[in-house]
C-alpha cells in the first residue's frame, strides 16, 4: 500500500471517529429536563465517560486526544446533565421529607434489601473461601498419598 492511501484512509478513520464524538456531544445537548435525562436512564445510557464511549462506539483517542475542542464541549454538558441528576435527587428527598409515605416505605424496603444483599455476599465470600481452603487440604492430602504409593511400590 503506498503512502497515500495510508494517510487518506488515516483520515477516513480520524473523520468517521470525530463525527461519532460529534454524536456524542449532539446526543448530550438533546437531554435537557430531567423526564429526558430520566428516558435515557431507562434506556440503559451510562452517564460515565466509558459509557458514554460505549454509546457512539468510539475509543478513547478519539474522545480525549484527537478532538480536545470537542471534548472540552462535552466536559460541560456532562457536568450540566450531572446537574440535572442531582437537582432531581434533591427534589426526590425532599419530596421524602414532607412525609411522602410511599418513598419512605420504599426507601426503607430498598436499604433493607442492600443490607440483606451484602449480608448474602459476605456469606458467599466466606463459603467460597472455606470451598479453597478444603480444595487446597484435597490436593495436600492427594500429594501425599501419591509419594506413600509411589514410596511403597
Amino acid at each position: 500500500m503506498d503512502q497515500v492511501s495510508v494517510n487518506s484512509s488515516e483520515k477516513t478513520k480520524t473523520g468517521l471517529a470525530r463525527k461519532k464524538v460529534e454524536e456524542l456531544l449532539d446526543f448530550l445537548v438533546s437531554v435537557q429536563t430531567p423526564d429526558d435525562l430520566a428516558r435515557e436512564l431507562e434506556r440503559g445510557v451510562k452517564f460515565h465517560w466509558e459509557g458514554l464511549r460505549r454509546k457512539v462506539r468510539c475509543g478513547t483517542d478519539a474522545l480525549h486526544v484527537n478532538n480536545p475542542d470537542l471534548f472540552s464541549l462535552i466536559e460541560k454538558e456532562k457536568e450540566r446533565i450531572g446537574n440535572i441528576l442531582a437537582s432531581g435527587e434533591t427534589k426526590n428527598k425532599r419530596r421524602a421529607g414532607r412525609g411522602d409515605k410511599i418513598s419512605t416505605k420504599a426507601t426503607v424496603e430498598l436499604r433493607g434489601a442492600k443490607r440483606s444483599i451484602k449480608k448474602k455476599d459476605q456469606e458467599l465470600n466466606e463459603a467460597h473461601l472455606t470451598n479453597i481452603m478444603l480444595l487446597e487440604k484435597i490436593a495436600r492430602l492427594e500429594r501425599e498419598l501419591s509419594q506413600r504409593v509411589g514410596s511403597s511400590s
